[in-house]
């Protein structure tokens, strides 16, 4: 597949559902700034706080940044394993 493909099957979504979420937390809950015709829309993250650009992706990718933020903040690198709680 060329890249001109790969970029159709982007903005198609190949049939999953595309959102909007923070590029730090991955949280969805995102606010948009009034104005319409802003050039780059800073959003604001209900979840962390951060300011700046949102990114755009299948819910997958939005629950993986999600999970790595969660294990971030509670301290787990990648390598080790999630503790079960009893």
């Amino acid at each position: 597949m060329n890249n001109v493909g790969i970029w159709r099957g982007l903005r198609r979504g190949n049939g999953k559902r595309r959102v909007r979420f923070c590029p730090r937390c991955g949280s969805v809950d995102l606010i948009f700034p009034r104005a319409i015709y802003v050039a780059v829309p800073q959003v604001e993250c209900r979840g962390c706080g951060h300011r700046g650009i949102y990114l755009e992706g299948d819910e997958e990718l939005a629950a993986a940044v999600r999970k790595g933020y969660l294990d971030r903040k509670a301290g787990r690198t990648q390598d080790e394993p999630e503790k079960e709680e009893e």
